[in-house]
């Protein structure tokens, strides 16, 4: 939903910007599918950590590992920001992902590898756990 809404507001943007080379097809297409290689990695993580804890616990006292995700997201998210704060490094994640057409390409295929993989392992995790069970 979030990036159909993102395609709405850039189209609207664009019409209004200052400089409509920004949204040039090649270079935009090419960060909208990195930026849906960045949601598919991020919900993989979500979806992966939190169903196999479901599975064992059942769902009343496994949605306290509902959180487990979420707190891994904004820790990696903000860990730019406490590099910058502790060591004086300037890094953003979203400026290196972004920077070039390579680092983008590269980018959309790790964060749609590693969200493959994680749903992978969740999917045999999770059917172990539930084997394991008594029903």
């Amino acid at each position: 939903m979030g990036l159909g809404i993102g395609v709405v507001i850039d189209a609207i943007t664009e019409r209004v910007s200052s400089d409509p080379t920004i949204f040039a097809a090649p270079n935009y297409v090419s960060m909208l599918f990195t930026m849906v290689a960045l949601a598919f990695g991020t919900y993989s993580l979500t979806v992966g950590i939190q169903t196999p804890f479901f599975y064992k616990f059942g769902y009343k006292k496994g949605r306290i590992f509902m959180w487990i995700p979420l707190l891994i997201v904004i820790i990696v998210l903000n860990l730019p920001w406490l590099l910058n704060i502790i060591a004086d490094i300037e890094f953003n994640v979203f400026d290196f992902i972004l920077r070039n057409q390579i680092s983008r390409l590269i980018s959309s295929f790790v964060f749609v590898g590693v969200g493959t993989l994680i749903l992978i392992g969740s999917f045999f995790l999770s059917r172990k756990m539930y084997l394991k069970k008594n029903i």
